[in-house]
Formats: C-alpha cells, structure tokens, sequence
C-alpha cells in the first residue's frame, strides 16, 4: 500500500460508509455541501477517478443533494465494494466497532502520516482560542492559538489513532468520553494543543480540506481566526487582505501586538 490509498482510507474512517444487505452493497463518501464541496470536487473526487477507474461500472461524480446539505460519492457497485473490502481489509458495519487495519498499524511513518492526514481532513476540526493569561489583554481578547480535534464514537479507533500520533512523536491529549444527550453514543477525542505539536502539524502533516485550510490562512495573515466563520467568509477576508471589526473591538496597536505574538510563537527559527 502507498501513502495515496492510506489518506483515501483515512477519508472512508472519517466520512465514508460501507454497508452490505442481502440485497445490495454501499459504497458512500459524504461531507457538507457549502463547507466541504471544495474538498470533494478537487481532492476526493479526482482521486477515485484516478485511482478506481478501471474498478467502477459507472464514471464517478460529485454529487450534490442541497435538500440535506450533503455532497460526496456513492456507489452500489457490488464488485467495487467487495474489492475495497479485500484489497484494504475493511469491515462492513457501524463505525461503533471500528478498529484499523494491520497495514494501516504496522505500516511505514509516511502511511500513518497519510492516514492521519485523511481522517483530520474529513472528520477533525481545527479551531482558535482566547488565552486566560493575565495582565495581558490582546490574548484574552483574540483567538490566537491553534487545537487539532478529532472526536468519534469508536473507542478501539480512537485509542489507535492516538497510539500512532505517538509513535508520530506528537503528545496528544485524551479526552474523557462524553454525551451531548443521553442517547447518543459516547463520543471519544483527541487534542493536539501543545505549541511544538502545532509545529510538527504544520510541517508533517497538514491538511488538504479547504475548510481547515482557510482558517489557517486567515490565522497566519492575522494573528488569530474569530470563531464560528463560514468558509465563504474566510475567502473574502483572505481576498480583501482586511478582517472586519465587526468580529472583535481592536486598534491598531492591539492587532500588531497579536500578529508579532503568534509569529513569535509559530513561525521564528529560534
């Protein structure tokens, strides 16, 4: 297996669903409409063409269903299904019982990177926060400082992914499992928070999603990134080259400050 196929798996454990009844097999690799279509049509996409064409019946296609939001790939090709089940050893089910294979596990630094790319990409998050820090108002006031998250119902899943970001070299915090509501499964996450960790993100691993990738734009050109952003609003500021102080009340003298910080912090050899 190549680093290629390992992010492609890691997109399926992030977004992608296998199913099998007595009457069909389902293939699916699904995100949001708005804030993940760019990702679909540029990168997944393109690759199933690519690496699936002499598998598939049927040309793939980005479709898109505005009525729920959800844009992807679907397939019941029986013999597709079967031979990504055999050639990558997956397993058909809930993601509830999910587990990695042993070529994902024991395979080089580069697959696990890959892998670990793929599965952010669809299913993390990565998002901006305000310090605590006193006598220090620009950062309690900006969200300046960069958490990698990544959350699933899969207890087994989790705890092989956080292995392997070990064995990485990164120290990843473990969250307690936790409900939204009493019945819903518990949810299991992992943090990537420490400042090196960031780091070692930026130049090892690094994302390919549009939605990840615009908040790290606007992050690096200003210092910080406000919360709760589309991805239509992240491209205008990044197009304007102007953040509204619509987000927060700040002067010149303050965004300066913050911009000098996190350079400091992130971007300066030392």
């Amino acid at each position: 297996m190549n680093s290629e196929e390992a992010e492609f798996i890691g997109w399926y454990y992030g977004d992608g669903c296998l199913s099998s009844t007595k009457k069909y097999m389902e293939f699916a690799l699904t995100g949001d409409a708005t804030e993940e279509r760019s990702f679909y049509q540029n990168v997944i996409i393109p690759y199933i063409q690519s690496a699936f064409r002499n598998r598939l019946k049927l040309h793939p296609e980005l479709k898109i269903y505005s009525s729920v939001g959800v844009c992807g790939f679907y397939t019941f090709d029986r013999a597709f299904v079967k031979y990504l089940v055999r050639k990558y050893h997956l397993k058909v089910g809930k993601k509830l019982s999910a587990s990695l294979p042993k070529w994902i596990l024991c395979g080089t630094p580069n697959i696990k990177l890959a892998f670990v790319r793929g599965i952010f990409d669809t299913d993390g998050s990565i998002f901006f926060c305000r310090s605590n820090v006193k006598n220090v108002s620009i950062l309690r006031k900006f969200h300046y400082k960069p958490k990698i998250k990544l959350a699933t119902i899969s207890g087994t899943l989790m705890r092989q992914i956080y292995l392997i970001l070990l064995e990485l070299g990164f120290k990843p915090l473990w969250g307690t499992p936790s409900k939204q509501r009493s019945y819903e499964n518990a949810m299991y996450s992992i943090t990537i928070h420490r400042i090196s960790d960031i780091k070692k993100w930026l130049n090892e691993v690094g994302f390919r999603s549009e939605k990840h990738c615009t908040k790290l734009q606007v992050w690096k050109q200003f210092g910080f990134c406000p919360p709760k952003t589309s991805i239509k609003t992240r491209k205008r500021i990044l197009q304007n080259k102007k953040l509204s102080r619509n987000f927060y009340s700040f002067s010149d003298d303050d965004f300066k400050a913050i911009k000098a910080y996190v350079n400091s912090l992130f971007f300066c050899e030392t």
